[in-house]
């Protein structure tokens, strides 16, 4: 692993998306041909019709395959073997629904809309199912909103969904989310062009939140106030915004709170939206002599190696690159260092801030091109308060990708050209040409937020 060193740098943002939309966006097309494929694959395995539930937080199944994210209520996407796709939701996203799903036919049901709506004339869901959705009489596979393992019984998907599916009466009902999330086969596993430039853009955004929380900070302001610096204006959010600070109250998954952060404390961030998440850990310092105590040990014994290991799994990234080879190269590292790994050695995002994972030990999945992965290594050590992290989203491109990117989105793309050389001039990576950087922070990894230009590089 490369020996790192703190050094100022110039690290430009590039212009920030608030009024431009993105270059190239997903299209109604392409959303159709995604449920054909689906459609596809469910024959396949010898499924005759697909029931695909969605709700605010799990989302990302149906959004893939209409562009419609619940906001209140539950909701149902049935894909059947022949015949026309039916969204099935309730009251309140109605309306919603056919604006943003308008190739598709949108039926309501009286158990997704919330407590007290009135729901006069709505008929119960296992009615909605048993007429003209082709659940009746088949095979009906489920996706939930995760994979569960095959070792565990049912599926991520309500008990009262899932009943009422079966009083459609089907043949037999199995779980299929693997279709859509299993790393090795799932049709998510990869992004189109359209999608990576949409999600390039939401990940600007993010980047762009996280180093003005850095930049904003100081002390005695409070852990809420410097979260207001972020500025993500409505921004729709894959995770809550995360800040938490202080020695005996760091818990980095908390939302900011009241506490008024101190000079040398630990801080840690994360922001997260569709396709992305940000976050930065440090200590709130200048510099080195500012941190005393158990903290005078942060910087080499911490920081340093963490930092040094990110450089580690960024080099090692590569279409076609075995997945647990990249685990094999940084639990090597880490065994040299004082502390481990609190998770996977990263993972893949897309909607949901963790889709799924082919980082795990003897992982045999090989990266391919259009895998989005999260720059994601969580160190846990002694003391536990001490916090470092330089999460972010990066995509990986062939040669045919890249070609499809700089014809379609040429702004956007030059854009991860631009982060790809920073990286190996300012920070020091030998990155493949496939590792194209989303977020413009990717490598601007400062451990002391009052110092946000003192970052580390490759000695």
């Amino acid at each position: 692993m490369p020996r790192m060193r703190l050094a100022n740098a110039s690290w430009e943002l590039s212009p920030r998306p608030d009024s431009e939309p993105p270059e190239f966006v997903v299209s109604a097309a392409e959303r159709a041909g995604r449920r054909s494929a689906l459609r596809d694959r469910a024959r396949q395995t010898g499924l005759d019709a697909l029931a695909v539930f969605g709700d605010r937080e799990h989302c990302g199944n149906l959004t893939y395959l209409t562009g419609y994210d619940p906001r209140f209520d539950e909701a149902l996407l049935i894909v059947p073997s022949s015949g026309d796709d039916i969204l099935i939701v309730g009251t309140e996203n109605l309306e919603y629904a056919e604006n943003f799903a308008p190739d598709i036919e949108v039926r309501q049901a009286a158990e997704f809309s919330l407590p007290g709506q009135p729901t006069t004339g709505i008929r119960p869901l296992a009615e909605v199912l048993a007429q003209s959705t082709g659940v009746a009489g088949a095979k009906v596979g489920i996706v939930g909103w995760k994979p569960l393992a095959s070792s565990t019984e049912g599926m991520a998907s309500p008990h009262f969904v899932v009943e009422a599916i079966r009083s459609a009466r089907p043949n037999e009902v199995a779980d299929a989310t693997a279709l859509l999330m299993n790393p090795r086969s799932g049709l998510r596993r990869t992004a189109s062009a359209a999608q990576i430039v949409e999600f390039e853009w939401t990940v600007r955004r993010v980047s762009h939140a996280m180093r003005r929380v850095i930049e904003g900070a100081r002390p005695g302001m409070s852990e809420i106030e410097i979260a207001a610096e972020a500025g993500i204006s409505g921004l729709p959010l894959s995770a809550h915004m995360m800040f938490s600070s202080g020695r005996e109250t760091m818990i980095p998954l908390s939302s900011p709170g009241i506490r008024r952060v101190q000079l040398g404390d630990p801080v840690f961030s994360a922001i997260g939206g569709k396709g992305s998440l940000t976050a930065r850990g440090g200590m709130l310092a200048t510099g080195g002599s500012q941190l005393s105590g158990e903290s005078a040990s942060y910087l080499g014994r911490f920081a340093a190696p963490y930092y040094g290991l990110l450089v580690e799994r960024l080099s090692k990234l590569d279409v076609g690159a075995r997945a647990g080879d990249v685990v094999e190269s940084v639990e090597a590292e880490v065994a040299h260092h004082d502390f481990r790994l609190a998770l996977n050695a990263g993972h893949t995002t897309d909607w949901e801030e963790w889709m799924n994972s082919p980082f795990y030990p003897e992982s045999d999945i090989d990266l391919e091109s259009g895998s989005l992965l999260q720059m994601d290594l969580i160190p846990a050590g002694s003391p536990d308060w001490f916090v470092a992290n330089g999460e972010d989203t990066l995509i990986l491109a062939d040669d045919h990708l890249r070609a499809e990117l700089q014809k379609s989105a040429p702004a956007a793309y030059q854009r991860m050209l631009n982060r790809q050389r920073r990286l190996r001039e300012t920070v020091g990576v030998d990155v493949a040409d496939a590792v194209l950087p989303l977020s413009d922070t990717l490598g601007w990894w400062g451990p002391l937020w009052l110092s946000p230009d003192l970052i580390y590089q490759t000695a």
